[in-house]
């Protein structure tokens, strides 16, 4: 859901991981990918999340 997401939280968009910047609406979302460090704008539609919670990927 879109009130779950903050920013840190580790998400997959456009099929790569990546970490949420800033919550702008559902449809405009700023992400960060981790692999290249480019940022893009999605939309909450287009997301998919990752196996392991927050607190997880902070301690990795």
């Amino acid at each position: 859901m879109i009130k779950d997401l903050s920013p840190g939280v580790v998400v997959v968009a456009k099929g790569k991981v990546a970490i949420v910047k800033q919550v702008f609406s559902e449809k405009s979302i700023k992400v960060q990918l981790t692999s290249t460090g480019e940022s893009l704008i999605v939309s909450f539609s287009d997301m998919g999340s990752t196996p392991f919670p927050r607190t997880v990927i902070k301690r990795l």
